[in-house]
């Protein structure tokens, strides 16, 4: 059993086991102000080092149609460490909130996405890379997909999907402390696809709107009533439920795993 972890503050933590919904969240409104910009800028670099006359065309396409396609994704974010003080004060109220301790195997998701206008949703390890080795595999995908004028355009679609995939599973490596795993929502398929409609998964709801930090930001709720997929529950340094009332509130919302306080001894 592999377990990934949730931190959320106190209010977070009662709508979650309430309703048994995790929010996934639009990446252009994430703490990592590139989130969405990190690829785009390293495949210009990538680009501009490369583009000639006999290639000329090719990379400007390349360019177009990743930036047309390179919309918001959703996600939910864990961590693979159960009791780590960087999360605890980043995302749990400074100690305060809670780390849900998930079975990532029960959400039931693979580790690839649904190409070709299918829905696509997963579940991914982030990589931390420097821009040096982005730009690197950046390198390897243009070189892998490279078409010369006159070929199909599937290749064209198929490195867009890449390096959209590539966006959504890599990090700055100054967050590498968080030891990222996230399910990714990507609603809507590349722009350059002729998709009639797209089947929505059982588990995510409709497109929704809140406030955060003054931004209006757009979510999905994700649906893990039925999957019975929360099994740890690790209460912050300066958490203050009371043993009574955490075992009560857990029991009476049908979740049966024994909560445990943090080891941290940070006050």
């Amino acid at each position: 059993m592999s377990l990934i972890y949730h931190y959320c503050n106190p209010e977070a933590f009662l709508q979650i086991i309430e309703k048994k919904k995790l929010w996934l969240s639009a990446t252009n409104n994430m703490n990592d102000s590139a989130e969405d910009r990190w690829v785009e800028n390293s495949l210009g670099n990538v680009l501009r080092s490369i583009i000639d006359e006999t290639n000329n065309d090719w990379c400007n396409q390349v360019w177009s149609s990743f930036t047309v396609s390179n919309l918001p994704k959703y996600v939910a974010c864990f961590s693979t460490d159960d009791d780590s003080l960087s999360q605890w004060r980043a995302y749990a109220l400074d100690g305060e909130g809670v780390a849900i301790g998930f079975d990532e195997s029960r959400f039931g998701l693979g580790d690839s996405l649904r190409l070709h206008g299918e829905t696509r949703i997963k579940l991914s390890k982030i990589d931390y890379l420097d821009t040096h080795e982005l730009e690197r595999e950046i390198s390897l995908l243009l070189n892998k997909y490279y078409v010369m004028p006159g070929n199909s355009e599937e290749s064209l679609l198929i490195l867009t999907d890449k390096l959209n995939e590539l966006g959504m599973q890599i990090k700055n490596p100054a967050f590498e402390e968080e030891k990222e795993k996230r399910i990714i929502y990507w609603p809507t398929s590349s722009l350059s696809y002729d998709v009639p409609r797209l089947d929505q998964p059982e588990q995510v709801g409709e497109l929704r709107y809140r406030i955060a930090s003054g931004y209006l930001t757009s979510y999905y709720e994700f649906d893990f009533s039925a999957l019975n997929a929360i099994v740890d529950v690790v209460l912050g340094p300066k958490n203050k439920f009371t043993e009574y009332d955490i075992y009560k509130f857990l029991n009476i919302n049908d979740v049966f795993a024994k909560p445990r306080r943090s080891a941290a001894t940070y006050r």
